[in-house]
């Protein structure tokens, strides 16, 4: 089909292909010609090692005895979700839940970035304790105010009406809503017009 003739060009003539890791298996990829220098895995530590391989497999050898790519570069935080993995047998899931990243990361120089930009102090303080050691610090460019102020358009912090009480939004809030259930008026999506 020329349609796929064309794609094939496209992907031939890229300076740079985004792909998940599932369609980089596809037929497309084993059909180019060229090979791919570098491939990078962001969230790296929540795929399993198997869908890892997937780019690996086509980035562009010699069908499939050796990798054309130079160099792999795995992004990702162990310390975060996991890979998931589904068997009924519990080794079987232990062992198809394993990640390329965590298993390289016990054996081979990481990188860990321990500065944060995005969470407000407040909320860092529990992970970087926790998870992080202590190791996770904050810039000097995170967030020190609730987001709901400015859109909220309020002095001082913010404040929503949940179930007739009046919350105040600081930089967290545990809200417990009580609405139901239901399915969306215009799609078949669970929703919860309370929430």
């Amino acid at each position: 089909l020329e349609k796929d003739r064309v794609k094939l060009a496209i992907l031939d003539e890229a300076a740079v292909v985004c792909s998940t890791l599932s369609f980089s298996g596809s037929g497309m990829f084993a059909r180019m010609t060229s090979q791919f220098d570098v491939v990078v895995i962001d969230e790296a530590a929540q795929a399993s090692e198997a869908a890892t391989l997937v780019p690996l497999a086509h980035s562009g050898g010699n069908k499939g005895e050796t990798l054309g790519a130079k160099r792999l570069v795995l992004v990702g935080d162990h310390m975060q979700l996991p890979a998931m993995a589904h068997a009924a047998d519990q080794n079987l899931k232990r062992a198809y839940a394993a990640s390329l990243f965590e298993r390289l990361e016990t054996s081979h120089p990481a990188v860990a970035l321990t500065i944060q930009h995005r969470m407000h102090a407040d909320i860092a303080r529990w992970p970087a304790r926790y998870f992080y050691r202590g190791e996770l610090t904050n810039a000097a460019d995170a967030p020190t105010e609730s987001p709901f102020v400015k859109s909220l358009g309020l002095n001082g912090d913010g404040c929503v009406c949940v179930d007739g009480r009046l919350v105040r939004l600081k930089s967290y809030a545990f809200l417990d809503f009580h609405g139901e259930e239901g399915v969306g008026a215009t799609s078949k999506s669970i929703m919860n017009a309370s929430e």
